[in-house]
């Protein structure tokens, strides 16, 4: 069975576009439900991200989201973080404030996790290697052989159905 790692994005879009907290409370309450069956985590460093925007979600975040759901560093994650920012750092192929940015991401940390823990990143970001100014997740994931799927992939493999 899969355990999905959840971006940051994925959090963002779905509250401000198409599963507002007031159009479809069941979508959060599934996700609570999957993760409660050990299917869906994150990362702290997304949960950083998440917590200090004094919204609804960030409210979610603090109420209703059992600490658990975002997953700590471990020994396996140093060193997956460490050979991805490696192999960031020395890239040719972006620029260096590509590099840096995504030094000092929450994006670096849940490819790593995920890579670290055999995990399924989920991201929305579009997978553009050609791109220069920024490291996607997806390329990421794919030059450390990581799944990565989007969220609708993820729902679906899941099976969730939101009646």
């Amino acid at each position: 069975m899969n355990k999905y790692l959840l971006d940051s994005n994925v959090f963002i879009d779905a509250k401000n576009r198409y599963y507002g907290f007031d159009i479809a409370p069941v979508f959060w309450d599934w996700l609570l439900s999957a993760h409660a069956g050990e299917k869906l985590y994150s990362i702290r460093a997304v949960h950083a991200e998440l917590r200090d925007y004094e919204d609804e979600l960030s409210m979610w975040v603090g109420d209703s989201v059992p600490a658990g759901f975002f997953l700590q560093p471990d020994l396996p994650f140093a060193s997956s973080l460490s050979a991805i920012s490696s192999w960031a750092a020395a890239s040719q192929h972006f620029t260096e404030t590509a590099k840096n940015e995504f030094l000092a991401s929450a994006d670096l940390q849940l490819v790593a996790y995920a890579h670290a823990h055999n995990m399924v990143a989920v991201s929305l970001e579009k997978s553009n290697p050609d791109r220069k100014k920024r490291i996607m997740v997806p390329d990421v994931c794919a030059e450390f052989s990581v799944t990565c799927v989007s969220p609708f992939e993820m729902l679906r493999s899941l099976k969730a159905k939101f009646s």
